[in-house]
């Protein structure tokens, strides 16, 4: 049986995207695109797994629609990085050796569900507003979706959901947050303070949303991005430079081919 890999870069490979912003105003998209991918190879190369081969989705649909990376425009893709993948949540099985699914983030959390029974997963990024229109718990039901969809049978026991690092319980805002609209999801996870300010805790309301569709094998990584010197953080960044920055967090099965030995 196949163990699916959690890929969490921290900033220990640099800035894990070709945002402008996060690069000196001189260099051309042309340069930004080769050095990621030279990070991204270095990254495979220690890992065991090609860099050509990590995808992202766009996050387009914002409704829970779902891609099998087992298509011919995957497997066959020069880089990853290049394919535009309009659906909301990735879905990888051990057929699929090597491709990474996964999203460059800061301080909102990327959720990955895995059937460690028949070796499927589903990744999503989930930022506020994503989480706001259940994208956690609509994630489950596109594991257990595409799992009809490629012929498993779908046991809850077998399913394990596990939450990246992100922005800690005392995350702030100054007012309350526009994506927050449905009341239900945020009524345990954002509270006023006397000052005026908003504590968002984005893990309670994931962990709500798992309890509401009954998954109990949880495990938050509980490192807060704001203040880990190991983490970029959008928030940290305005009075702190050295957190602008994106970190990659996904998974994959490993490709046997490219696994060290040593």
């Amino acid at each position: 049986m196949s163990t699916v890999n959690i890929l969490d870069t921290k900033n220990y490979y640099g800035n894990m995207n070709t945002v402008a912003r996060f690069y000196p105003s001189s260099l051309p998209a042309s340069y930004r695109k080769e050095d990621f991918l030279k990070r991204r190879l270095i990254l495979g190369e220690e890992k065991g797994f090609d860099g050509h081969k990590m995808f992202m989705a766009d996050q387009k649909d914002k409704n829970g629609t779902y891609r099998i990376m087992n298509d011919c425009e995957i497997l066959t893709a020069k880089d990853g990085w290049d394919v535009s993948i309009k659906e909301d949540i990735l879905v990888t099985t051990d057929k699929e050796p090597g491709i990474v699914v996964g999203h460059p983030v800061a301080d909102c959390p990327v959720v990955i569900i895995n059937d460690c029974e028949n070796n499927v997963t589903a990744v999503c990024h989930c930022s506020g507003e994503l989480v706001d229109k259940k994208l956690p718990l609509l994630t489950f039901e596109a594991l257990h979706k595409a799992e009809k969809e490629l012929g498993f049978t779908f046991e809850d026991k077998n399913v394990f959901a596990y939450v990246s690092a992100c922005a800690g319980p005392n995350w702030m805002y100054d007012s309350y947050p526009k994506w927050a609209t449905d009341e239900k999801v945020w009524e345990n996870s954002i509270i006023e303070r006397e000052n005026g300010v908003f504590n968002i805790n984005i893990r309670q309301a994931i962990f709500d949303q798992f309890n509401e569709c009954g998954l109990c094998n949880v495990n938050f990584k509980l490192t807060d991005t704001i203040t880990s010197p190991d983490y970029y953080s959008h928030s940290a960044s305005f009075t702190n430079r050295s957190k602008a920055g994106r970190q990659y967090i996904g998974a994959f099965y490993s490709d046997k081919t490219l696994v060290k030995t040593r």
